[in-house]
């Protein structure tokens, strides 16, 4: 299961900042995703951001650097239904994290 269609589907429920996403993967979201690293999901949002998935505001915060936080558009929700509302492939092997989602 590529990243970026994880990111639109959590980014789908409530919008959330890099950091927020990366938590998601390492607590609640281990099982769709291991090991997945910081500069990967800004890699991915960067992407989406360019392919016009997601749009980002910026929200100040203390310190040398302010957070942007993720909220799909309109276009990058109709990526999303697309991909689950598609034919199904099923993986080839059982060990695929797509076949334990």
């Amino acid at each position: 299961m590529k990243l970026e269609l994880l990111l639109l589907g959590i980014l789908g429920v409530r919008p959330a900042t890099g950091y927020e996403l990366k938590k998601f993967f390492d607590n609640h979201g281990r099982f769709l995703r291991s090991n997945t690293q910081m500069s990967q999901v800004y890699r991915a949002l960067a992407r989406m951001s360019d392919d016009g998935w997601v749009r980002f505001e910026i929200d100040p915060r203390p310190g040398p650097q302010d957070a942007k936080t993720y909220h799909v558009t309109p276009e990058g929700m109709t990526v999303f239904l697309d991909w689950l509302t598609g034919p199904y492939q099923p993986p080839s092997k059982f060990t695929d994290p797509e076949f334990a989602a």
